[in-house]
């Protein structure tokens, strides 16, 4: 007479026996890597693949360890942080420059060149007043009476520059909000931070135009003989560019 064989579940101590061994498998990367040293990577690698594997929780303690070994990569959301963070710094000093290069009357200044050794004045024009300065230091200024009588370099000079520090500060102000340090705006950023752009281009652009313009034409008016009170380019026309 042949005897049932007895079911797993029947088997004594067989709750047990499956607890313990699931408590000698930890899940915590730092647990792991002291297990797998104790018993041999290779050895649990392929137990974990077998289909008899008496360790279900094996395999997530494999995983958790080669997500703890894996190289760090750097978060593109941060990253893309620090991009934004660095451009809306150049858009303060762009616009600073913006603003010193549309104040300052500093466009052209006196050239003492050929046989003229008069150095005690020095003149200096600007796109809103003109200014003589003494060999003693002092200066005095005086704003451009008609604005019809202005070369037509300076009218565009004052028009363009006022219209690229008004872009280049919406243009900044926008940025700002478009930036994902910030939460305003959320759900429109990328719109709002592609128009930042495109104003702050063309502030650049606006700005770029009337100091050429004004280089150009000082350059003409130094190099015709027929002008004996001669102009250098100033050191606004350096800032703007």
């Amino acid at each position: 007479m042949t005897l049932p064989t007895p079911a797993p579940n029947a088997l004594p101590n067989a709750g047990r026996v499956r607890t313990e061994r699931e408590r000698v498998v930890p899940t915590h990367p730092t647990s792991c890597g002291f297990f797998l040293a104790g018993v041999g990577g290779a050895t649990c690698r392929s137990l974990a693949d077998s289909p008899l594997n008496p360790h279900p929780e094996l395999k997530i303690c494999l995983s958790a360890l080669d997500q703890d070994n894996s190289p760090e990569t750097t978060d593109p959301a941060m990253a893309s942080s620090g991009l934004q963070a660095l451009g809306i710094c150049l858009c303060v000093l762009g616009l600073i420059g913006a603003v010193a290069c549309c104040v300052m009357p500093r466009w052209s200044q006196s050239s003492f060149v050929g046989a003229s050794i008069v150095t005690a004045q020095s003149h200096q024009d600007g796109i809103w007043k003109a200014c003589v300065t003494q060999s003693t230091g002092q200066q005095q200024c005086k704003v451009y009476d008609s604005i019809l009588a202005l070369p037509p370099e300076l009218q565009a000079a004052r028009a363009l520059t006022v219209i690229a520090i008004a872009l280049a500060a919406l243009g900044l102000l926008a940025s700002v909000a478009g930036a994902n340090f910030t939460t305003c705006l959320e759900g429109v950023k990328g719109k709002v931070a592609g128009a930042a752009g495109g104003a702050l281009v063309l502030a650049g652009l606006l700005l770029l135009v009337p100091v050429s313009w004004w280089a150009a034409a000082t350059v003409a008016r130094f190099n015709d003989p027929l002008v004996t009170d001669k102009r250098e380019i100033g050191a606004s026309v350096w800032v703007g560019w």
